[in-house]
């Protein structure tokens, strides 16, 4: 079933506790992703029509389009219903490009109503948290990991919801994430390697994953600090059988 995955609530150092197969937003919208870039236009409405199905309408002063996770996802999450900025950043994205397709003014609509619900706060049902002049977009809010892909996902969401509308509110808060990431991108460099959050190092998939979206956004922005992190990441990538070493003992010589 597209979309659905099956769930780990709890492990044990012999034992996986399986909460079952429950709808996957996120999966689904990278299905999506995949059928653009691979030019199958019908699957891609097919699969962008059935997240809308999935969504819920949230009416308050004005529309949020929330996809929530109706399940706890532990350590990261331990409610049962939640949402994630990477989520609706990737879907934003997908339903934006839905809109540029076939100007169907719904899939705008849905688009901007999806990012909205993201840039609400965690306390009441959104995805961004703010840290003294800093504003982050989390990919698990509760517990604020702080997870670099994630919140790079939720910031091509919020780009591309800024070049359609050129909206100066999503401009300001665009700005002011992308001003967070660059000044806290240090917490995830590891010299040749990436951090999976300002914990954690990278394994190889994530690592991989880091780079290129690290790479992507320098060129967005023509940032300069972006772009010798993401040279070195890459060197990273290249002597991988040499660095994992060393980038371990790194990491467990600066963490506290």
């Amino acid at each position: 079933m597209r979309g659905y995955n099956i769930v780990y609530i709890g492990r044990t150092p012999s034992t996986v506790i399986v909460f079952g197969t429950k709808y996957n937003p996120l999966s689904e919208g990278l299905l999506a992703l995949k059928a653009w870039l691979a030019g199958d236009v019908k699957l891609f409405l097919e699969l962008v029509d059935n997240l809308i199905q999935h969504s819920t309408l949230i009416r308050r002063n004005v529309n949020y389009k929330a996809w929530f996770y109706e399940f706890p996802f532990p350590p990261q999450v331990h409610s049962s219903r939640w949402i994630s900025g990477m989520s609706q950043g990737v879907i934003s994205s997908v339903l934006f490009r839905a809109y540029r397709l076939t100007r169907d003014g719904k899939y705008l609509r849905c688009a901007l109503e999806a990012i909205d619900a993201m840039l609400m706060p965690i306390t009441n049902y959104g995805a961004v948290y703010r840290e003294e002049d800093e504003l982050w977009i989390g990919e698990y809010p509760e517990t604020r990991q702080h997870v670099l892909n994630g919140f790079i996902f939720a910031i091509f969401g919020l780009f591309d919801a800024y070049l359609i509308t050129r909206s100066e509110r999503y401009l300001k808060i665009l700005v002011k994430a992308i001003a967070t990431l660059i000044k806290n991108i240090g917490q995830y460099d590891l010299l040749m390697w990436s951090k999976y959050d300002i914990k954690r190092p990278a394994d190889t998939i994530y690592h991989t994953l880091n780079t290129l979206l690290i790479i992507v956004l320098s060129k967005m922005i023509n940032n300069q600090i972006l772009i010798k992190i993401a040279k070195r990441w890459i060197l990273g990538l290249l002597i991988f059988p040499i660095a994992f070493p060393f980038i371990y003992f790194t990491y467990f010589l600066t963490s506290e």
